[in-house]
């Protein structure tokens, strides 16, 4: 068996046009908006599970005095 060496496609460097160069820089800088809605994402998940359980602590110590109310 001979060994070849592969030679590459192009000996030219690729220079992006305007319309690319653009389309890659606002396709890069869009993962900001995307880490930007995950962190929301994660704060608002935070604060609906805090206030879920105050709420729950609040239902359950109200039904330990649910006994002491009267039917009048």
């Amino acid at each position: 068996m001979e060994n070849k060496q592969v030679e590459p496609c192009s000996t030219q460097e690729h220079k992006p046009s305007r319309a690319e160069a653009y389309f890659e820089a606002a396709l890069w800088n869009s993962r900001f908006v995307v880490l930007i809605a995950v962190i929301a994402s994660l704060i608002t998940a935070f604060g609906v599970f805090y206030l879920t359980s105050v709420d729950i602590f609040y239902t359950i110590s109200h039904l330990t005095h649910y006994h002491e109310l009267d039917d009048t």
